[in-house]
Formats: structure tokens, C-alpha cells, sequence
């Protein structure tokens, strides 16, 4: 099976389990899957059951509330709907897992994890931007914000100064010992 069989296979899959989620109804669906699957207007035709103007006008009507987006050469550009479906399934895993899976994988592979944010003021309150670019949704924030609660409720002020002063104890060695490895 090649790379791109398995992307469409992926996208398709996404796009069967969240198309609801993206607000399609059922025949909004079926001209996107076959979009997907057939790139001939006449097949489209066919299979939708819809003229071509009427083909038309669905997929504007799907660019202009940002499901979909046109390549260059006026194509869907799958990519763009791909992270689209990607971003609704990631929002339907609760964000601890999420912080915990990529954690752990973080750490074998050396990669950035979703737990890496930047905060950013806002002008009123503080977002939280995903190293991808996206902001948390609020629905996150708050289970964010949760988490926050519960770990404050758990520990102990001189517990944080602790792991704190030996983690600084730590990131000190390691710059002496790669100074030293230097000269």
C-alpha cells in the first residue's frame, strides 16, 4: 500500500467518524468523499446524483466556513482538510491523555510534545498557543485550568521549592560537565 493510498484511507475515516462534526449533512458528505475519491466532474456528477453547478456551489459553500480549501491548481486541498479532522479528533480525546501519550513519546524520541505552549497576553486574560500555532479552545481551557486546580490542591509550596532547587542543582552539573567536555 502506497503513502498516499493510506493518507486518502486516513482521511477518508476521519471524515466518515467527524463529518457531523464539521456541521456536513449527509449529501455535503457524499460530495466530499467522492471528491476525494474521483477527480472527474462527470463521475461526480454520477455518483452525487448533483449537476455540476450544484457541486459547485456546496464546495463554496464548504471553503467559505473554512471545511475545505482550494489549491492553486483549484483543487480540495486535502492537507488542509486533513489537519481540519485531525484538530476535531485530537478536541474529542480528553487533554490529559493527550499531555500524558505525547509525554512519554517526547521523551523516547526526543520530540517536542503538546504539553510545550507558549502564553500569550491577551487583553483580557492569557491565552495558549499550541506549538503548532493553534490556540486551546475553551472547552480545553478549562480542562486546563482544572488540572491546574487539582495539582495546586495536592501539593505543598515547599514541595515545588524542592524539586525546583534540585532541578536547577541538576541543569547546573550538566552545563559544568559540557564546559568541561568543551576544554
Amino acid at each position: 500500500m502506497t503513502t498516499q493510498h493510506s493518507f486518502l484511507q486516513h482521511l477518508l475515516k476521519l471524515l466518515l467518524r467527524y463529518h457531523r462534526r464539521l456541521g456536513l449533512n449527509q449529501q455535503q458528505y457524499v460530495l466530499l468523499h467522492s471528491c476525494i475519491q474521483f477527480d472527474d466532474m462527470d463521475v461526480l456528477e454520477e455518483v452525487t446524483g448533483l449537476s455540476e453547478d450544484q457541486i459547485m456551489k456546496s464546495l463554496t459553500e464548504l471553503a467559505n466556513r473554512k471545511i475545505i480549501a482550494f489549491t492553486p491548481d483549484k483543487n480540495i486541498d486535502l492537507e488542509y482538510l486533513h489537519q481540519l479532522l485531525n484538530m476535531v479528533e485530537q478536541d474529542n480525546i480528553p487533554f490529559r491523555e493527550i499531555l500524558i501519550k505525547e509525554y512519554v513519546s517526547e521523551k523516547k524520541h526526543k520530540t517536542g510534545h503538546v504539553g510545550q505552549v507558549e502564553l500569550v497576553p491577551m487583553n483580557s486574560g492569557i491565552a495558549v498557543r499550541l506549538r503548532n500555532g493553534t490556540f486551546l479552545t475553551i472547552a480545553r481551557l478549562r480542562e486546563l485550568a482544572e488540572e491546574f486546580e487539582l495539582f495546586a490542591g495536592s501539593i505543598k509550596e515547599e514541595e515545588i521549592w524542592k524539586v525546583n532547587l534540585q532541578l536547577l542543582s541538576q541543569i547546573h552539573r550538566e552545563k559544568d560537565e559540557a564546559i568541561d567536555k568543551i576544554v
